[in-house]
């Protein structure tokens, strides 16, 4: 009789440690790993927007594929692509003229915020007429390390 005892209470104690667990721990994890897939779903739609209006913006046909991610850090949809003007000389002349006079970009990458279109980060190498400017290998490295970061679901 006294080892019933103990079972009921030792088992209604376990019964509740697995309740709560379920409650408190598990269920806000699934319901946050859904809510990022949602938003990743999300960002891949507004980053699409943001590429095209992009093809637009930088008179291209087409960009360095793009990447879609969502930073939990800066909790917003992020967005990469950028050009190689080779044999396009007007590639990268955007309609409102970014460029400095004589100057082509020969190949510019960014990380945009998709939401707002805003530049993150961005690398730009320009050449032409009294405009020599190459991007060092140290400052795409830094680039590239920066980028992977901002994309690293891990933030």
């Amino acid at each position: 009789m006294d080892l019933r005892k103990s079972l009921i209470p030792a088992s209604v104690f376990i019964i509740a440690i697995s309740v709560g667990y379920y409650f408190v721990f598990y269920l806000p994890k699934i319901s946050q790993e859904k809510s990022e897939l949602t938003m990743r779903e999300k960002c891949r739609e507004v980053g699409e927007q943001a590429y095209k209006a992009d093809l637009k913006q930088y008179n291209v046909s087409s960009l360095n594929s793009p990447q879609y991610g969502y930073n939990k850090k800066l909790r917003t949809c992020i967005y990469a692509s950028g050009y190689h003007n080779e044999g396009n000389p007007s590639a990268g002349k955007s309609k409102e003229g970014f460029l400095p006079h004589n100057c082509d970009a020969n190949w510019e990458k960014w990380v945009k915020d998709s939401y707002t279109n805003k530049e993150i980060i961005s690398i730009v190498n320009f050449n032409g007429p009294n405009c020599e400017w190459m991007a060092s290998t140290e400052s795409i490295q830094k680039f590239n390390e920066d980028s992977e970061r901002l994309f690293d679901n891990e933030n």
